[in-house]
């Protein structure tokens, strides 16, 4: 893990994520909803397919134990598609997917992220982790998370953090595509002109879906850019292949 003391907790951008939650010496950010944190670089990679595997698995444990969760965690090998696993046995070969469900309350499920959007679901007797890049949004896989979890009008979401659109910038493709998927979503583009880039907000966009969805949205959209805050790892920022972890359960808070 990266002690507090070397770490660059430099600012560019705003940071106004509410309950902000130390515990154990981990630094986790807890949002204002039930059974969700997510970590920062403090709380030290959790890839178990980027550097040290043992390493990552023993800072998942330190994790859960700072939050009082399980550590055998329900996750899924991301792929940006639209796929959505429902958890199943404890310890199996993580499949394909992008979202994971749970439905049982000492079973978390966790979603890797350095730069993509993570978001939490949960309703009654249920919660589930999703993985949203620009692909897998454009894919469905919000909306195929929101199918498999619960009915419209049941289910809440938090949004966290991820890259923003001061740092996400994209070619033409990636707001063409998502008109093209979502026509009745708002524009999440910025620029544009004959001499300026594109930059594409994926906060807004996952919040347009969700909505669409029939989703509240708890919190707002004002999260930490993970590019631009020195606190997360971000993959556009320094092409690091470790990841923090949105972890989310059944019921309860932190």
């Amino acid at each position: 893990m990266i002690a507090e003391g070397q770490l660059d907790t430099t600012l560019k951008g705003p940071l106004r994520l509410r309950d902000v939650g130390f515990k154990d010496g981990l630094m986790v950010l807890v949002p204002p909803a039930p059974g969700i944190a997510f970590t920062t670089r403090l709380a030290g990679n959790l890839s178990l397919s980027a550097g040290d595997p043992a390493m990552a698995a023993s800072n998942r444990t330190a994790v859960s134990e700072a939050l009082g969760i399980p550590d055998d965690w329900a996750t899924a090998r991301q792929v940006h598609g639209r796929g959505v696993v429902c958890a199943g046995v404890a310890g199996a070969q993580p499949p394909e997917a992008d979202a994971i469900v749970v439905r049982e309350p000492d079973r978390p499920a966790a979603v890797l992220v350095a730069d993509c959007v993570p978001i939490a679901l949960w309703g009654p007797g249920v919660a589930a982790a999703v993985h949203a890049g620009w692909r897998g949004l454009c894919a469905g896989v919000i909306e195929a998370a929101v199918a498999t979890a619960g009915a419209a009008g049941e289910l809440s979401a938090w949004i966290g953090p991820c890259i923003g659109p001061c740092c996400f910038e994209v070619g033409a493709e990636v707001p063409e595509r998502f008109a093209l998927t979502h026509p009745d979503a708002p524009d999440c583009c910025e620029g544009g002109g004959q001499e300026e880039t594109l930059h594409f907000d994926l906060r807004r966009a996952a919040a347009a879906v969700l909505e669409a969805c029939g989703v509240e949205v708890a919190g707002d959209l004002d999260v930490p850019c993970t590019c631009c805050d020195q606190r997360f790892f971000s993959h556009r920022s320094d092409g690091t292949l470790q990841r923090q972890a949105l972890v989310t359960w059944v019921g309860g808070t932190p």
